[in-house]
């Protein structure tokens, strides 16, 4: 059984994970927004992260759909009967490949399932040799991968708020600490950077197995 077949096999399986998937979600979602009191402001924080997940989600659900509609990709071996290798590249997933036709066409080497992530770093690892074969096609990859980024910042952004939100009754002292915080960035007297402490000197040197005076 080649991965095409394969793939076919496992999709209804997977189709149903993610209606079920979704089915919960619609249904957990309608929960919260009944019960929504714009007065609280912890569940506000909840809800607004839960829109950044669901936003999140649903982009890359779609930039996953679009990286399968790339024109170059061939789904089985037998699309590229008669068709020229030019280039055979190592995955990051132990025994998959990426490979490279003549005319743009390539195949992902899978011993299971393709999944996204793999033809996203194929897509990633060839773009030098294809792009110019498909310039729209990637063009309108690295806007969705702007857009998921900005998602991700957004989602941090959220994720810190809320920590805060929650957090600020507990710890009276929280609201002049970040004021203090927020005071020494704007001023330049700490470094925005995260603060690591240097390694300690290992007590062995040279030979692994002999011990340092």
């Amino acid at each position: 059984m080649d991965s095409g077949d394969l793939i076919n096999t496992l999709l209804p399986y997977s189709m149903k994970k993610v209606v079920f998937f979704q089915k919960n979600h619609r249904i957990r979602k309608r929960t919260e927004f009944s019960r929504y009191n714009p007065n609280d402001q912890k569940q506000t924080g909840k809800i607004k992260d839960n829109m950044q997940i669901d936003d999140k989600w649903r982009l890359n659900r779609k930039k996953n759909d679009f990286a399968r509609s790339c024109p170059g990709l061939l789904n089985s071996l037998a699309e590229a009967k008669g068709k020229t290798v030019e280039k055979v590249i190592p995955l990051t997933k132990q025994g998959d490949s990426v490979i490279l036709f003549e005319g743009g066409f390539f195949l992902i080497g899978s011993f299971g399932p393709v999944m996204p992530p793999e033809i996203l770093e194929g897509l990633n690892l060839l773009r030098e040799f294809i792009e110019p074969v498909y310039p729209d096609f990637y063009r309108e990859l690295d806007r969705m991968s702007a857009e998921d980024r900005e998602l991700s910042r957004l989602a941090k952004l959220e994720n810190i708020l809320g920590a805060i939100r929650n957090n600020a009754k507990n710890l009276p002292e929280l609201k002049d600490a970040l004021r203090k915080a927020l005071l020494d960035l704007e001023s330049g007297t700490v470094d925005p950077q995260c603060q690591t402490s240097p390694p300690k000197p290992s007590e062995f040197s040279g030979d692994p197995g002999k011990q340092k005076k």
